[in-house]
């Protein structure tokens, strides 16, 4: 029977619950600044995964997590499996956009993910990567969607895989490149922290106005009313109009 998409996630945290992960994590953290300040792996999944908070902060934690994760060192298991699960949020998001798009595919999809994410972590290049959460991200759905509507071309039209079409129709079913998480977390710092949730869930996560508003407990209308003001009060912060242009196409103002 295959493992259905929240069963995968209950086993990771079981695994990062064992007292070995702990033992691990200690040791990343005398290595790793960036974890120092988290006694336990609970603290860092809890402000990792807060509705708002330090983003910088949070990404920076990311950042050590995978470079752990690369390492040849005994803690990089468990530091893959924190990378899995501070990254779930976003993961989940991933997951039903696809899973609404091919329910016929849906039994698969859970193991896809995790397996296109593991290796998705192993291969990030610190000297051309800069926004590892949303390359992660974007990479894992934009690499998931093009097999997937490879398979659907090929079966209904006998094209061949690499037909351009395919990767037209991947290109503009994925979000565009997301903003530099730094970048990101400057522009949303003027803006209430709720705010600031919401539109960088829609920003980084490529969720939807509703799907980006449930995490804050927020109706349909009242999740696309906030993200409006959100979006406006973002916009009039911005002192010079040219930048105002420039840094708004990079995030999607």
């Amino acid at each position: 029977m295959r493992a259905t998409w929240s069963a995968l996630h209950a086993s990771l945290c079981r695994h990062l619950n064992r007292s070995s992960s702990e033992v691990a994590f200690r040791m990343m953290r005398q290595i790793h600044p960036e974890l120092a300040a988290f006694g336990s792996i609970a603290a860092l999944m809890e402000q990792q995964q807060a509705p708002w908070g330090d983003q910088a902060a949070s990404y920076g934690v990311i950042r050590a997590l995978v470079y752990a994760a690369q390492s040849e060192n005994s803690y990089r298991s468990a530091a893959h499996l924190m990378v899995l699960v501070a990254l779930w949020p976003g993961l989940d998001a991933v997951f039903w956009r696809i899973a609404r798009g091919f329910p016929d595919r849906r039994d698969d999809l859970p193991a896809d993910v995790l397996a296109r994410v593991g290796e998705a972590i192993l291969a990030v290049d610190f000297a051309r990567v800069t926004a590892v959460v949303a390359t992660l991200l974007r990479n894992v759905e934009r690499d998931i969607r093009r097999d997937l509507i490879a398979d659907r071309v090929i079966g209904q039209a006998s094209r061949p895989i690499d037909d351009p079409s395919i990767e037209a129709v991947v290109e503009a079913m994925v979000a565009p490149e997301p903003a530099d998480d730094q970048v990101l977390a400057d522009h949303l710092s003027g803006l209430r922290p709720e705010d600031a949730h919401l539109l960088r869930r829609v920003f980084t996560l490529g969720e939807t106005q509703e799907e980006a508003g449930q995490s804050l407990g927020l109706s349909h209308d009242a999740a696309r009313k906030r993200y409006q003001r959100a979006l406006e009060k973002l916009r009039a912060q911005q002192k010079n109009p040219s930048d105002l242009s420039h840094s708004g196409a990079a995030i999607g103002l």
